[in-house]
């Protein structure tokens, strides 16, 4: 596999899924591909702009994958993840984004599905959250609220609804 950001980026996305304490997970991943300087940054920046975004990325994602994003095989499911952040948080341009993700498919061995990832990609990179339709106004918080007011939010919301229940 050949040592890019992009790939360092997804390695410790999936080993921090398995793992947790990602400050440690990315430092170890980094120091194991030997990334210089703007390569670790980029990594740096696309492995917490993941977290930092995951629950709206996931259900962008989660709208063009029939059999959701939990059936997906780990580096998969990472690798869109990342693909959606650089173009949606990122300015990488979308065609970069999906391009890089279908090879980094490749190189994480898993290329038949890599017309999968193209495809979703395609579509969840340019998706409009303003369309979106949501179950609730919880769902609605944890999906577009910005990260930091997210807790605050959803605090919000359940003291809401306890009071409008009792």
């Amino acid at each position: 596999m050949a040592a890019n950001p992009r790939a360092a980026a997804v390695a410790a996305l999936v080993r921090q899924e398995q793992d947790g304490f990602s400050n440690l997970i990315l430092d170890a991943e980094l120091r194991r591909r030997e990334l210089d300087g703007r390569d670790k940054a980029f990594a740096s920046a696309i492995f917490y702009t993941v977290l930092e975004h995951r629950g709206t990325i996931d259900s962008i994602l989660e709208q063009f994958l029939p059999k959701g994003l939990a059936k997906l095989d780990a580096p998969v499911r990472e690798i869109l993840r990342a693909a959606v952040a650089q173009a949606r948080y990122m300015q990488v341009p979308v065609s970069a984004a999906v391009n890089e993700a279908v090879k980094l498919t490749r190189s994480f061995k898993k290329s038949s599905a890599s017309g999968l990832v193209n495809a979703v990609l395609r579509k969840a990179c340019v998706y409009d959250l303003d369309k979106a339709v949501f179950k609730d106004e919880i769902e609605k918080l944890m999906v577009l609220a910005p990260p930091a007011g997210r807790s605050r939010s959803f605090c919000t919301a359940i003291t809401r609804r306890r009071h409008l229940a009792s």
